[in-house]
């Protein structure tokens, strides 16, 4: 029975060439199209390292102030010191973690070297570690009384460890971030782009940097 439906297949493909090419195409794009679609969202949405809680996770990114007694507004990123005094209290969230909404590429070079690198640099809190799920091929992330105190450390990608020392074995080097000198705390592995939320190559803490 099937292989006859396979002749007839073939004889209706014979008989119009153009109008079968026309609708198998047309089936194919469809097709790929929800597939593309399918992927789209699942890239976006599904947890997989260091993004492993994404269904648990809220951002805030932006906070809008109001005039009471005129339609005027203003749109601006959360600051550090809100988002510290007005989220991490909250005592809902298993963790709160603040991280740098934009930043530039970081300029990297060792002491004495006049070979310069950029990479992509994060701003974060000692929570961040615990948010996301990282992990540590050398090292550890710089903690709570680092932060507190500003600390020059930083946490780098296992390929920025390989770029500038050569080696994976970097923790209590120094690095130069923008001609300041940051001490590796820590080495993580290479975190996809497409992790939005937690991607960088350095990582370093927010109240290591003036005017946060």
């Amino acid at each position: 029975m099937i292989k006859q439906y396979f002749k007839q297949a073939w004889r209706l493909l014979k008989e119009n060439p153009v109008l079968s090419a026309i609708s198998i195409i047309g089936t194919a794009l469809a097709i790929s199209m929800i597939m593309v679609m399918v992927m789209s969202h699942q890239v976006k949405n599904a947890p997989y390292p260091p993004e492993t809680n994404r269904d648990r996770m809220l951002y805030m990114k932006f906070v809008r102030a109001q005039r009471t007694n005129s339609a005027g507004s203003r749109n601006s990123t959360v600051g550090y010191q809100l988002a510290k005094e007005g989220f991490k209290a909250l005592k809902t969230p298993e963790a709160v973690t603040i991280v740098s909404a934009y930043e530039p590429p970081a300029l990297a070079t060792l002491p004495g070297s006049r070979i310069v690198k950029s990479y992509n640099k994060l701003l974060t809190d000692d929570a961040f570690w615990q948010v996301f799920d990282f992990h540590f091929i050398e090292g550890s992330p710089y903690s709570q009384a680092d932060v507190d105190a500003g600390l020059y450390k930083a946490v780098i990608s296992k390929g920025v460890a390989r770029e500038m020392f050569g080696t994976t074995d970097a923790v209590g080097k120094t690095i130069q971030l923008n001609y300041t000198d940051y001490t590796v705390c820590g080495v993580v592995n290479n975190v996809n782009v497409l992790a939005t939320a937690a991607y960088s190559q350095i990582w370093i803490p927010l109240t290591s940097q003036p005017n946060i």
